[in-house]
C-alpha cells in the first residue's frame, strides 16, 4: 500500500441487506484495488475480502486494512 492518505467514503449503505455475507482477512497473491479508496493493495499485503448477495446480485469486494478499520 502506498503512503498516501486514504480517501474513504463514510456514507451509509442504502441498499438491501445481504441474503448471505462472508468476510475474511487474506494475503494478496497479486495486486488488487481497494473498493473504497481505490489505492493499490500490493502483493503480500493483508486485506479484507467481502463476498455476498445484495439486491439479488452476488458480488465480492476488497478493502485495504486502513479503510476497513475506518468503516
Amino acid at each position: 500500500m502506498s503512503e498516501s492518505t486514504c480517501d474513504v467514503s463514510l456514507g451509509e449503505w442504502d441498499g438491501d441487506e445481504a441474503c448471505f455475507y462472508r468476510e475474511s482477512t487474506v494475503t494478496a497473491r497479486k495486486s488488487h484495488v481497494c473498493h473504497e479508496c481505490r489505492e493499490v493493495i500490493m502483493q503480500g499485503d493483508r486485506y479484507i475480502r467481502v463476498a455476498g448477495k445484495w439486491d439479488g446480485q452476488v458480488s465480492s469486494y476488497r478493502f485495504c486494512l486502513p479503510c476497513w478499520e475506518i468503516g
